[in-house]
Order: structure tokens, then sequence, then C-alpha cells
């Protein structure tokens, strides 16, 4: 709610909107960043993940503007309404359905206006803007018609500096995950791609179906090594450390690649449960508090006691190429090689504290996110003094 204290605008009336190209142009393998719908989530604009364009796309994509620091992305069709803010300016074009918003900043503060759009009384407006049958869709003049409460810059900036903050904090939690996961990752595949683990040098390779592999080491399909439970499973903290290992495979959209939903009091557990979300980009992640199976999924339980941490990243390098992108029956015909037993439990002790500390930090952003978001629609609205507030230095993580 809006205080009448201060003065509002119109979008329109304090920022210039760049609509996209609405065409769907040639991916590349290499080349520039293309920011599309699915990559505009609340948070600081990241182009990892981002589909790739050539030069000659790039620059069509780019006629109209070049985002750059301090202006805001926007999605207007299917997952409408979401919004990223530019920190940094990597160079990157905008694929369609997308909208750049760039503030006047002699009357708006960019990131107020980024956070603004990211709260209730925004989003009251903007589901009130939503049109399309089919598919929901807000355009470009609804956009522009959002009414932004405009307290003076000096108050913007203020809000803007207590609840970056938090985001920062996020931000760099999130970047802590990534290196662990993908430090986790390449040691996965030193081991058990390059075969180079430890003590290899005293294992001979022999012939397999799938080619040379360690002595000791077999061939199994992934349907033989994880067993399929009923869906509908509710699976509770009991079932879990019962369970010791669960794979779970549905088309929703997970956070990031990786380790994600702890619980800190079950960090204790030797034994992880993963749950694998499988949608068109194929995220992964593993889940140690209890959840339920919801449709469109595909519990497996068991790893033939292996390592959970290993079992979750050798299923991860299978779907992880789109190969079987909702064909989950050809990931169960898949055939794979597996370690020992022994050289499996080794890999996750080795991983260990990286699980943990990732599951913690990720326990952290939630935290910092629920503070986070109850605070914006008080500072927004005015019904909290931004003067009673400490310096953002002084935000616990």
């Amino acid at each position: 709610m809006m205080t009448s204290l201060w003065p509002s605008a119109t979008i329109g009336q304090i920022a210039t909107l760049f609509d996209s190209l609405h065409k769907t142009p040639a991916y590349a393998v290499t080349g520039y960043p293309m920011i599309r719908v699915t990559d505009i989530l609340r948070g600081y604009t990241t182009t990892s993940g981002a589909v790739r364009v050539d030069e000659i796309t790039f620059e069509e994509f780019s006629k109209k503007h070049k985002p750059t620091t301090g202006d805001i992305l926007f999605s207007r069709v299917g997952s409408y309404g979401n919004s990223s803010f530019v920190k940094n300016a990597e160079p990157f074009c905008l694929g369609q359905n997308t909208v750049c918003i760039s503030s006047n900043r002699s009357v708006i503060e960019p990131f107020y206006l980024y956070l603004f759009l990211n709260s209730p009384a925004a989003s009251q407006q903007i589901e009130a803007l939503v049109g399309g049958a089919s598919q929901p869709t807000i355009s470009l003049k609804s956009i522009a018609s959002i009414v932004v409460p405009l307290p003076p810059m000096q108050t913007q900036r203020r809000i803007a500096s207590i609840l970056s903050a938090y985001d920062d904090l996020i931000e760099n939690n999130t970047r802590r995950i990534a290196d662990l996961e993908e430090v986790a990752r390449r040691l996965y595949e030193e081991w058990f791609v390059r075969f180079h683990f430890p003590g290899h040098e005293q294992v001979r390779m022999v012939e397999s179906e799938l080619g040379l592999i360690p002595e000791g080491w077999r061939v199994e399909k992934v349907g033989e090594v994880l067993q399929r439970s009923p869906a509908g499973t509710t699976y509770k903290k009991e079932q879990i450390q019962e369970t010791g290992n669960v794979i779970v495979v549905d088309q929703s959209t997970a956070d990031h690649l990786g380790f994600h939903d702890a619980a800190p009091d079950h960090l204790a557990s030797v034994d992880f449960p993963i749950c694998i979300f499988g949608d068109h980009t194929c995220k992964l992640t593993l889940m140690v508090r209890p959840f339920s199976v919801g449709p469109n999924t595909i519990p497996f339980v068991g790893a033939k006691n292996l390592d959970t941490v290993y079992a979750f990243q050798f299923v991860q390098g299978l779907v992880a190429t789109h190969e079987y992108k909702r064909h989950w029956t050809g990931l169960c015909d898949k055939k794979v090689v597996l370690c020992t037993k022994e050289l499996a439990t080794a890999y996750g002790a080795a991983v260990r504290s990286m699980v943990h500390l990732v599951l913690v930090l990720t326990q952290k952003n939630t935290n910092l996110r629920a503070q986070r978001d109850l605070l914006l629609p008080k500072l927004i609205s005015g019904e909290l003094d931004v003067s009673a507030f400490p310096e953002p230095e002084t935000v616990a993580a």
C-alpha cells in the first residue's frame, strides 16, 4: 500500500522502456549471451546458462538498446512480471518477450525501481494488467502504466542501500555455492571420467561393452541402479533416514544446478536424499528435508548402497547433456559405468564437507531472502523509517 505522503508517477514517466525483437533467432555454440524470459529471475542479472548468438544476431537484437549497469530486465510473456537488476555491464542482448527498463536517474534511483517491481504493491498492479487467454502476457503499454511511489531521492537511495546489502550477500553466497559445486563436479570427472582416482596407477584397465574400464568396475543400466518407487509418495524425515537415497525426476524448475534446500538439523546425516528436477534445462537439486512428490514426477529410491553424492553426480552427468529431456524411460535404459562401492564412498567423503557448506550457504540465502522480503513492502510504503536502520555493512548473514 502506497503512502499518501509521497507523490507517484508511472514507469513510462520516469523511465524509458525498450522492447525486444519479436522473433526467435538461431542460437550459436559460442558468442554473445542472450537473456530470455527464463533467465530473468529476481536478483542480479546473470548470463550463466544463457544461450549464445553470433555477432550479427547480437547487433541486430541490440539496435534498440544495449543493456547497461542500472537497467532492469522485465519478462512479458509466460513467466510474466519477473525482473532482474543489471549490476555488471557484460555485453548481452535481449531475447523475445523481454523488456529493458532504463530509469531517468534524476527522478528515480534504478535499484529502488527494481525493488518496487518486486514488491506486493507492484505485483497487484501487474496481475491486474495481464491479458492473454492461452498465454499470460503483459504489454509494453501496461508496463509503462504501472504506478510507482516517489519518496525523496535521498530516501530512495537509503532504501536501495538497505536492501541491496541483502542481495549482495545472497549473490556472494550463490557464487560460493557455484564454486563448491564446480569443485565437486571436476573431482568427479577426474576420478570417474578420466579414471585418475586415487591408486589408479595400480589398477589395470579391462574391456567392457562401453570400452576400457578399471578392473572391478561394472556396466549397468541406470534403471537397475535406481529403483522406481510409487508416485504420490510423501517422504518424511524418518523415511528419508530409512531409505537413504531418494531421486525424484519431474518437470518443474529448480533454483540452480546442484545441491539445494537444506535444513540445518539434517546436516549431520551421512546419506542425503536427492531430488532431481528436469525441466528443459535439466536442472538437478539435492534435497535433504522432507518433501512430497508432486505431479509429473518419477521418484527413484536406492542406489545399490552407493554413496548418494556419487549417485547424484553420475545421474547429473547424464541428464545435463539434455539427451534425456523428458524421456525418463530412455534414461533408465542408459548403460553406465559404475565404480566400486569403496571408491564411491571415498568420493563422498572427499566432497562431504563441500556439500555441508553448500547446504549451510543455501539456508543462509533462504533466511536473507525472508528478511529482505519482510522489510521490502514496509520500506517501500514508508511504514518503516529508513533512518532507524543500521548501515548495510552491519546486516548479518
